[in-house]
């Protein structure tokens, strides 16, 4: 692997009107996976200046999510949905850390996929499939469930926070002795009209 030139902080930023963001070409792909051969994966500024129009935030993310011979770009397996099950149950939606367990599948991929089969609940297409293709769709099922709690849990808080502002109210009304005064009395409409014993 060879070095890369030392670059001098201005050279590193100074792309011009070069810098676009169109889609890569296969040829810039085969670009990028050569020089990332060449200079390694610590060498982003040098090997932006190297293909044209291109940052050094691009290269990396071009790399890192869709050029890299590692990934995986097929269909899910079941092992992975599984994988996937286990790491949200104990991360939640912390898409690099899952993806860190699914190493051939990148965290836009792993983020896709979730959102992708979230999607399904709702399209058109799902209500049309048979229901046992459904039912095996472990993922799907899945987030199904989380969306069932979560409604139910909403449903139980709207309950709550009324049951809370009925107790704050009431609670506010035994409150209402101010320094000076001695006695509250409700008046017709139901508001309170406060008195000091000392002007009685």
């Amino acid at each position: 692997m060879e070095t890369a030139p030392k670059l001098k902080e201005d050279q590193r930023l100074d792309l011009g009107d070069n810098k676009h963001k169109g889609k890569w070409t296969e040829d810039e792909d085969w670009l990028l996976g050569e020089f990332v051969d060449l200079f390694g994966l610590q060498n982003w500024f040098y090997i932006a200046t190297l293909i044209e129009g291109k940052t050094n935030k691009q290269c990396w993310n071009r790399w890192h999510n869709h050029v890299r011979p590692d990934i995986e770009k097929g269909p899910w397996s079941k092992e992975e949905d599984m994988t996937l099950i286990k790491a949200h149950k104990e991360v939640g939606n912390k898409w690099t850390e899952i993806a860190k367990r699914l190493p051939r599948r990148t965290e836009n991929t792993v983020r896709n996929h979730w959102n992708n089969t979230k999607k399904r609940l709702y399209s058109k297409k799902a209500q049309n499939e048979r229901k046992e293709d459904l039912n095996e769709d472990l993922l799907l099922n899945y987030i199904k469930g989380i969306i069932l709690v979560q409604e139910s849990e909403n449903e139980s808080n709207v309950e709550n926070d009324i049951g809370v502002d009925c107790v704050m109210n009431k609670s506010s009304e035994s409150d209402f002795n101010f320094k000076g005064w001695d006695s509250q009395e409700e008046d017709e409409v139901g508001s309170y009209v406060l008195w000091d014993s000392q002007e009685l």
